[in-house]
């Protein structure tokens, strides 16, 4: 059961390590083509 905790632990992290980087590119992206249209 340990592991089981462990593995959920570890994809969760996982999922928001990935979403945050995500959104930061993402966000980033939308800036500089924002600023460039400008």
């Amino acid at each position: 059961m340990m592991e089981f905790a462990i593995e959920t632990a570890l994809m969760l992290l996982g999922a928001y390590l990935i979403g945050c980087i995500g959104g930061c590119w993402l966000r980033r992206t939308l800036t500089l083509r924002r600023q460039a249209g400008a």
